[in-house]
């Protein structure tokens, strides 16, 4: 699967190309960005810290420096990091609680903020509201970040995690209607391991390593300014009160910093690789073409390692992956590469090729083998069963859609919507515990979509193209708001193609490419297995009655201009 698209369709979406051209213009006089004036390789990858227990993470403003050649910026952290968050380590089936203050003054980038987009406030600017959701989590409603559960400065919320589910890897971040990917650019964002015992996080039961050959990798892009070390929305000068599609930028951070480099010794590693970023999507490789070893998806392990030497993710998924540099010789250096490149007119406006580098060392490393079993055998969790094994009580077409409308901005004049419908119009999507669903993923736009479904487990079946232009005319695509999800099985024009074997563990996050569609299973887990009753509904702080879960696109921009709808769990 690649995440790179063709420009073909990007004039038959309405946004003239003059708007595009302008665009880049707009940036690169007004901008001057970083990424392709900073030396690589000179600061060493800072590690978050770690924490467990019960937490107070207080949202507030700092000062955070990307490179050491530039200034240090505003940013928005929680619990006292400047720049994203801890790193919260806990126990599967102990309860956790975290409680977020909301200190944040006012928003450092609210010159970006767009009174069109639904859901944003006259206040945003001078009281930034915030909702957390904790990516992946099996939460009750209350607790999972509702975009319209928010909270002010000055308040707090306590967060209850019951943890009820297998070792896997989490994050959290903002989730505020209207706000989402401003909130995520400045800072909120932050990861959360889940542990259990043949996963400690200590020496393990499967020789994983741990410790410090344990390391959390957040993926993010941003645009800085060379002069002031300002952290600027890219791309900044079409987004001055106005929205814009996607946000690309030529500043890659991994945990914060620019182009960090890793020392390490002639050993096995373990990343917890988490895409953050607004929009990029990233294809990973290594310069001495050696294989990732994948050992995990989303919500937990594959059966065995799984190598690929190009790992695929985009915003929102995880990946769990070893890396072997036993037999590299001393003083080689490893150059973490992304061949992908930014969706549609995204190239434009920022782009970067190198991500990280390791250096090898001629120290031995403590871990020296990759496992060759993750489940399965003497006192080793239950294997995944195939997809195919699995029997759905019912299929759903969910339809992915982008129409002429200058509702979010007409500069653009395009809006996303799921089923051709807004955020919160009619009715949510009614979907019961404990059964498996197919959803077919129609997806007709220009873009690749990070599918994602809170409170879920989710497996892909596989992929078929679509003849898009030929679906969308003749099924008749209503201009306005209306629900809007036909079949598209006379429309497919290739056989199916199997999920990647690294992306066919347990998803909560689906790539959805352009011009296909994406056949997954769905399955909200029961109370009895996840510890909380899925259908309870719940009443915010304004009195609003909210139904309890969402399903959307993970690119933040899209997410914001109504590529997301509410859903109801019944039992």
């Amino acid at each position: 699967m690649t995440h790179s698209v063709s420009r073909r369709r990007l004039l038959k979406s309405g946004v003239a190309t003059a708007t595009v051209a302008a665009g880049a213009t707009l940036l690169h006089t007004s901008d001057a960005q970083a990424g392709s004036l900073l030396p690589k390789w000179i600061q060493e990858l800072p590690r978050p810290p770690m924490r467990s227990g019960w937490q107070n993470l207080p949202m507030a403003a700092g000062m955070h420096q990307f490179h050491p050649w530039l200034k240090p910026s505003a940013t928005w952290g929680y619990g006292g990091v400047a720049f994203g968050g801890p790193v919260i380590e806990a126990r599967a089936g102990v309860r956790q609680n975290i409680t977020f203050s909301n200190n944040l003054g006012r928003h450092i980038l609210e010159a970006n903020i767009s009174t069109s987009v639904h859901g944003t406030r006259p206040t945003d600017a001078a009281k930034p509201r915030s909702s957390v959701h904790m990516h992946g989590a099996l939460v009750k409603a209350r607790f999972d970040g509702h975009p319209q559960d928010v909270f002010f400065p000055g308040q707090s919320k306590t967060y209850s995690y019951t943890n009820q589910q297998e070792a896997t890897h989490l994050w959290y971040h903002d989730h505020s209607l209207g706000m989402t990917r401003l909130n995520v650019y400045a800072g909120l964002a932050g990861q959360y391991l889940l542990r259990d015992n043949w996963d400690s996080g200590e020496a393990n039961i499967l020789g994983l390593p741990s410790g410090d050959c344990e390391i959390p990798l957040m993926l993010q892009d941003k645009a800085v300014d060379i002069f002031s070390g300002k952290i600027q929305y890219s791309p900044a000068a079409l987004t001055q009160g106005a929205w814009f599609p996607g946000s690309f930028a030529d500043l890659s951070l991994v945990n914060g910093v620019a182009f960090p480099k890793m020392t390490v010794a002639r050993g096995v590693y373990r990343f917890r690789v988490l895409n953050a970023a607004n929009t990029r999507l990233y294809a990973l490789s290594l310069s001495n073409s050696a294989n990732f070893q994948v050992i995990g998806n989303d919500q937990g392990m594959l059966n065995a390692p799984t190598p690929t030497k190009t790992l695929n993710i985009a915003p929102g998924e995880r990946y769990d992956v070893l890396i072997d540099f036993t037999n590299v010789n001393p003083g080689t250096s490893v150059v973490v590469y992304n061949s992908d490149v930014p969706q549609n007119f995204g190239w434009l406006f920022g782009h970067f090729v190198e991500v990280m580098r390791f250096d090898v060392t001629s120290a031995t490393g403590r871990f020296r083998r990759v496992p060759t079993n993750l489940r399965g055998g003497i006192n080793q969790r239950a294997l995944v069963p195939p997809v195919s094994a699995i029997r759905p009580v019912r299929v759903r077409n969910i339809t992915l859609n982008l129409v002429q409308d200058p509702t979010c901005s007409r500069l653009i004049n395009m809006q996303f919507r799921i089923n051709n419908m807004n955020f919160d119009q009619g009715e949510p999507e009614v979907v019961r515990a404990g059964e498996w669903e197919q959803w077919n993923v129609i997806n007709h736009t220009i873009d690749h979509h990070p599918f994602h479904v809170h409170m879920s487990e989710m497996r892909i079946i596989g992929r078929q193209k679509l003849d898009s232009t030929k679906y969308a005319s003749e099924q008749r695509l209503p201009p306005v708001p209306t629900y809007w999800a036909p079949s598209a099985e006379a429309y497919v024009t290739s056989t199916l193609a199997p999920p990647a074997p690294w992306e066919s563990g347990m998803k909560d996050t689906v790539v959805v490419p352009a011009d296909t569609v994406t056949r997954i299973m769905v399955r909200i887990p029961t109370q009895a297995e996840s510890g909380v009753d899925p259908s309870a509904g719940f009443v915010n702080a304004e009195g609003k009655q909210l139904s309890g879960y969402m399903f959307h696109c993970h690119l933040l921009e899209h997410e914001d201009c109504d590529m997301m709808r509410p859903m109801q769990i019944v039992v």
